[in-house]
């Protein structure tokens, strides 16, 4: 018998619906895409038998993390841990985290993980209270992108999905198994009518360019990986139009389109425009964020039913007194035994947490090689972004190091070495650009300017208007910065 599935996305301020009947493995759209408001919502979870939600959740956190290797069951408070610990311990958040093996060799140290804060998942769970037994998924929307993007290009490699919607475009680098490594939404869109302005296709179009280009240097600096080569465009005719009039400006960039469609009543047109509430259904079980006492009551009922059903079938066939009577005997025999084996098994149970409780102490040299081996370290992340968006055309770097302080070892305080040049029409210019630098560094929360040596008359060549600098620094470790930040 076939399933009525409803797919519901919310990003920004529109809220999008899909409806799908699954038959077997196959799915099949009904319809086109609907525009919801508070009036239909309700009609339309009636129709349903299972719900399936994906939102924007703007201030989600994607995270690669290198933790240390510990025990399977120790490693959700240690992810809870360094999630807190990178946004803040104050803030509430429901974090999710990918328990297989990531296919690319370059990622198998790291686990993928999602973390969204409860102020953003609570109005979800209370507008679809009412139908919260039909409610099958919760992900965000760049991880249903990055499953369908995966299932349509198979690749060995990390790739990019651009998905265009009206008013914004869901930039998103995923794994080759469809997981979400960067995710970014920006307030730029296209749809049909749109492509007929030419100045407004093109300005879209350098938009879009620039903003992947910026997530490809986000990627390089995150993940210490190439930028990747293959793009896979998720967006309506007019989007196509337009890269054919502008081409788009990415250097090495591959884009391709989706070529056919694995959905019933859905030609490969039309998954682009229909990919946020297509990309849901199969997404990774580990990133689907019910509300756990959701899950656990549905569990419960599961049980009860099944207990029922065992009890009826058993009462149907009963045809005289006696035979109920022999019946209840049985039941009363058999939940004796049940009991006592329930006891049995709650007093392993017990036991068995007590000894978990017991191993749990090694945890606390965990902390400590935490603390020592992570919050003493520079924010590497941060560090490097802060540095790029601080130098400027006029000032050229040749070394760029950072190491532990000798003198401060003990106090893990480390230092940091900047060997460069700045070009300008004479000394006393250039020196006015690499005070304007080292402002901005000593702006930074990252960066102290210790020292600056300045050699104006030494031309680095014949003719050449650069003149050499060296810059000491200290730098901020991750402590340092959780201190300031509070």
């Amino acid at each position: 018998m076939a399933r009525k599935l409803l797919s519901l996305c919310r990003f920004g301020e529109e809220y999008h619906a899909l409806k799908v009947e699954k038959q077997g493995d196959a799915i099949v759209t009904l319809g086109s895409l609907l525009e919801v408001t508070p009036e239909t919502l309700p009609e339309l979870c009636r129709w349903a038998d299972e719900i399936f939600f994906s939102g924007a959740f703007p201030t989600s956190l994607y995270l690669w993390d290198e933790l240390p290797k510990v025990g399977k069951k120790y490693l959700p408070a240690l992810v809870e841990k360094s999630v807190q610990a990178k946004i803040g311990s104050q803030v509430a958040v429901t974090t999710k985290f990918y328990s297989g093996v990531p296919v690319e060799e370059v990622d198998r140290e790291r686990t993928p993980l999602i973390a969204i804060p409860h102020q953003e998942l609570q109005p979800v769970w209370q507008e679809l209270l009412p139908f919260k037994e039909k409610i099958k998924r919760i992900a965000p929307l760049p991880s249903g992108l990055a499953n369908l993007s995966a299932s349509l290009v198979k690749v060995s490699s990390s790739f990019m999905v651009a998905w265009v919607s009206r008013r914004t475009t869901e930039i998103v680098v995923a794994s080759p198994e469809g997981l979400v490594k960067i995710a970014r939404s920006v307030p730029i869109g296209l749809v049909e009518g749109d492509d007929l302005d030419g100045f407004a296709t093109e300005r879209f179009i350098v938009d879009l360019g620039r903003e992947i280009a910026t997530t490809q240097t986000f990627f390089k600096q995150e993940f210490r990986q190439a930028a990747p080569a293959k793009l896979l465009l998720l967006a309506g005719p007019a989007v196509t139009r337009g890269l054919e009039r502008f081409p788009l400006n990415v250097v090495g960039l591959s884009i391709r389109v989706p070529e056919s469609s694995p959905f019933g009543g859905v030609d490969s047109t039309q998954i682009g425009p229909l990919a946020h509430l297509l990309g849901l259904f199969d997404v990774v079980e580990e990133f689907n964020f019910l509300p756990p006492e959701l899950v656990s009551g549905r569990r419960s009922k599961r049980f009860y039913n099944l207990a029922y059903g065992v009890l009826a079938a058993g009462l149907i066939g009963a045809g005289c007194w006696l035979f109920l009577l022999e019946m209840e005997k049985r039941q009363l025999l058999k939940s004796y035994h049940n009991n006592l084996e329930t006891y049995n098994e709650t007093k392993e149970r017990v036991l068995a947490l007590q000894r978990d409780v017991k191993s749990l102490r090694p945890l606390k040299g965990w902390e400590q090689y935490y603390n020592e081996v992570y919050r003493l370290r520079p924010r590497w992340n941060m560090l490097l972004s802060e540095l790029a968006l601080k130098v400027s055309e006029e000032i050229i770097l040749d070394d760029f190091l950072v190491q532990p302080d000798k003198k401060n070892q003990s106090k893990g305080a480390w230092r940091s070495s900047v060997n460069g040049k700045v070009r300008a029409e004479n000394w006393q210019s250039g020196l006015e650009k690499l005070r304007s630098f080292g402002s901005e560094l000593e702006a930074s929360s990252c960066f102290v300017v210790v020292n600056l040596s300045y050699v104006p008359k030494k031309l680095s060549a014949p003719g050449a208007r650069t003149f050499s600098f060296k810059m000491e620094l200290e730098v901020k470790t991750e402590a340092e910065l959780e201190q300031h930040e509070v």
